[in-house]
């Protein structure tokens, strides 16, 4: 047998069974006097299966607000 025709075999027989996830989470403090998110903290979480590859990201996020004097 051709080496990528086993390669090509393989690669979709691991599509079949991949799994792709992709989740974000995020809580919002908010000032009701101005409108103004006071503060933002919101993680996201990738994680992708295929075969016998399997990785996973997290990304964190935290930002501020404030109106300038």
């Amino acid at each position: 047998t051709d080496d990528s025709s086993d390669f090509a075999d393989k690669m979709q027989a691991a599509m079949r069974n991949a799994r792709f996830e992709n989740d974000r989470h995020c809580e919002f403090t908010i000032d009701t006097a101005t409108g103004l998110a006071r503060k933002v903290d919101c993680l996201t979480v990738v994680e992708m299966v295929a075969g016998d590859e399997a990785s996973r990201r997290e990304t964190r996020l935290i930002a501020t607000q404030r109106l300038m004097p």
